[in-house]
């Protein structure tokens, strides 16, 4: 809702607005059109007790919750994971895009 990359068809950049961890490049999306579509992006991975200048690493994304968002037909979730870092996709964590609001509220 509020940042750069969401809505659009398989953007190259996301960023949610926040700090620099929020912003995904070099996006490259396979599945495109599916219900969930899965990609690989740059991004700053920042670990316990770290700060986010410590690095960047190849981060994975999910975009799913396809419907409708002021009527436009889009993808309404999307979160961003590292697993070599051992995240995982959870489907119950992500960013709603229609609304800007995160799941589940901080």
């Amino acid at each position: 809702a509020h940042g750069e990359g969401f809505g659009q068809v398989k953007p190259a950049k996301n960023f949610n607005g926040g700090d620099p961890a929020g912003l995904v490049t070099n996006v490259v999306w396979q599945s495109w059109g599916r219900p969930v579509a899965a990609g690989t992006g740059r991004s700053d991975y920042v670990g316990p007790s770290r700060s986010v200048a410590t690095g960047t690493g190849t981060g994975t994304g999910t975009a799913f919750n396809l419907g409708t968002c002021d009527g436009k037909l889009m993808y309404q979730a999307v979160e961003w994971y590292f697993p070599q870092h051992d995240q995982a996709f959870d489907p119950d964590r992500y960013e709603n895009i229609c609304t800007g609001t995160y799941v589940p509220s901080s």
